[in-house]
């Protein structure tokens, strides 16, 4: 999923936020952006525990020749889900945001280094670098999104602009056009969540304005605007989903709420109803389930809520919210994800664990089994593939790490 950079959401739990961006609340001042510190004595070491790695696993995983597709694994298989003991470096900064092609040949993840790189998932036993860290962006990635025919790619950062980037090889890829620097008309706003419509044709892009806009990227190479700023939430817009059948978009908001817009016609989109609530502190992410039935929401008030949407103009609590404590060992949940067939939900939090719930029944979610993963600092971002094989995590200590059942 695409994570937009979290700030203090908390008011209770101050300490424990992301201090890099305490200033995403709308009504805060903002600040100046610290860019992560390179240090030789750190490099040196990371690069002799890559090689360790690497040695390690030549041994443990030597080449096979590709096995024929495997069904999406079960909520039960992923109960066991171990490390594939293939950890991705090469980002000196926080890894926000990290997201699988349409394909699932490639693999995208965006830091606060202001790069985004790729990697091969052709094996995902194998994964391997693709190309050059793509440059452009003068601050950190904030959000990075790929079109549904995984010709394009959209990355949001901090410098305030939206780029576009041809993905036709995706060893080298290409900007498009312009950056796009007019989701708001406060100079101190910038996109902090993106999301495409499943048919590829309309981008819609959250602020620290508080705003929603809609732009028709048809003409990859000219984005432009559909309508005015989209108004309702009361503090930053950062995160978006739009439902499997592209007729309504869900926002989530640090003012503790979700909206549903009517975005059938995309000229003229229209809220929902009123404001999901219930969450007692900010949104922290939100995730449709693949038949469009259910959305999931987690926020910084340890609780995961499950709400019916088949009717998407009444939506209704399912069952009761999960909640996985206040002891700030455990944190909150900061990123969701269903699994393609719909059946298992992976849910991270901030004491680096990875909880599979089996969801098929929407009313019952079932605690399967929890992974902690080798990553040494707090999980920003999860991410199935579309085989439901693969997991990707993403860290503030700059790695992403691989999981399968």
């Amino acid at each position: 999923m695409t994570r937009a950079i979290r700030g203090d959401q908390n008011e209770a739990s101050a300490p424990q936020h992301n201090m890099i961006t305490e200033w995403l609340e709308a009504d805060a001042e903002p600040r100046p952006w610290r860019k992560p510190r390179r240090r030789k004595v750190l490099f040196a070491l990371a690069t002799v525990l890559l090689i360790s790695l690497t040695a390690l696993t030549a041994l443990l995983w030597p080449g096979s020749e590709a096995d024929a597709p495997l069904p999406s694994a079960t909520p039960e298989e992923w109960s066991h889900a171990a490390p594939l003991e293939k950890t991705l470096y090469g980002h000196t900064g926080w890894v926000r945001s990290v997201v699988f092609s349409p394909d699932g040949r490639t693999l995208a993840s965006g830091s606060d280094d202001d790069t985004v790189r790729f990697w091969d998932m052709s094996d995902p036993t194998d994964p391997t670098p693709l190309g050059k860290p793509l440059t452009g962006h003068t601050d950190p990635i904030a959000a990075v999104a790929y079109s549904p025919d995984g010709r394009t790619l959209a990355t949001s950062s901090t410098d305030r602009t939206v780029r576009f980037w041809d993905m036709s090889d995706r060893a080298d890829p290409t900007p498009l056009g312009k950056p796009l620097t007019r989701h708001s008309t406060d100079p101190t706003s910038w996109v902090a969540a993106m999301a495409y419509s499943p048919d590829g044709r309309t981008l819609a892009t959250g602020g620290l304005d508080n705003t929603l806009r809609l732009w028709d990227v048809t003409d990859r190479t000219n984005p432009t605007p559909l309508g005015p700023p989209l108004t309702g939430h009361t503090k930053t817009v950062a995160f978006l989903a739009y439902s499997p059948d592209g007729r309504t978009l869900a926002t989530g908001s640090y003012d503790r709420t979700v909206r549903l817009w009517d975005v059938s016609d995309r000229t003229s989109p229209a809220p929902l109803g009123p404001p999901l609530t219930g969450h007692t502190n900010p949104l922290m992410s939100l995730a449709y389930s693949p038949d469009g039935r259910t959305l999931a929401t987690s926020a910084s008030d340890y609780s995961t809520r499950f709400w019916d949407v088949s009717d998407r103009t009444r939506p209704t609590p399912l069952g009761e919210p999960i909640f996985l404590g206040d002891s700030p060992s455990v944190w909150w949940v900061v990123g969701l994800a269903y699994s393609p067939d719909g059946h298992t939900l992976a849910t991270i939090s901030g004491d680096r664990l990875v909880r599979f719930w089996d969801v098929t029944d929407r009313t019952r979610p079932t605690l399967r089994g929890q992974t902690l993963t080798d990553q040494t600092d707090r999980l920003e971002s999860v991410a199935f593939s579309p085989d439901g094989r693969t997991l990707a995590t993403s860290s503030d200590d700059g790695t992403v790490r691989l999981l399968t059942p």
